[in-house]
């Protein structure tokens, strides 16, 4: 099995992977420096709180626990998140799909595959991430129901588990890659 951003020519790799990372980077501090100051008893991850909030009567009273212009920052914080999950993801996507074709090349295919497995995953992370925001949005303007907040309980556990599975594999296989450089 092969990944879409293998076909990417290996001229181009340095050029997209080094300003995808330095993006996903200032992204990333830029949302937690965003969204931390909605961090409280209630809420101790901020708004990703909501995320993993695992009733309806939880996400209320970490909504009650905001003020009205921190809530409006997490709103903002949400919608920010979707620009931080497609650029992460693409980056770490790239990263294990283009050490899939190293490691592939080089005869270790089991390695490869799984590489490969985790770039896809990179994308389901995605969707999983949009169903999670979704449901945050709608707890935080005061909807929501207790299914919705199952599902965005196991959307948000599958997405955090492929979203540290992509950077962690890209890791450890850069180091590999660069040790038998």
């Amino acid at each position: 099995m092969k990944h879409p951003l293998e076909r990417v020519p290996r001229m181009y790799r340095s050029t997209v992977l080094i300003p995808s990372l330095i993006a996903t980077a200032l992204i990333f501090v830029t949302w937690v420096l965003l969204v931390a100051p909605m961090s409280n008893e209630k809420a101790p991850l901020s708004v990703s709180s909501f995320g993993m909030a695992g009733s309806v009567a939880r996400a209320r009273e970490m909504t009650a626990s905001w003020d009205e212009p921190t809530r409006i920052v997490g709103s903002f914080g949400i919608g920010f998140d979707f620009l931080q999950l497609v650029v992460y993801s693409t980056t770490f996507a790239m990263s294990c799909a283009w050490l899939a074709q190293w490691f592939r090349s080089r005869g270790s295919r089991g390695f490869a595959a799984l590489l490969v497995l985790v770039a896809w995953g990179q994308w389901i992370a995605v969707l999983c991430g949009t169903v999670q925001n979704a449901v945050m949005m709608s707890l935080l303007l005061g909807g929501g129901s207790e299914l919705s907040v199952d599902i965005s309980f196991w959307a948000t556990l599958l997405k955090l588990t492929l979203l540290v599975l992509g950077p962690a594999l890209s890791a450890i296989g850069g180091m590999i890659w660069v040790a038998k450089r």
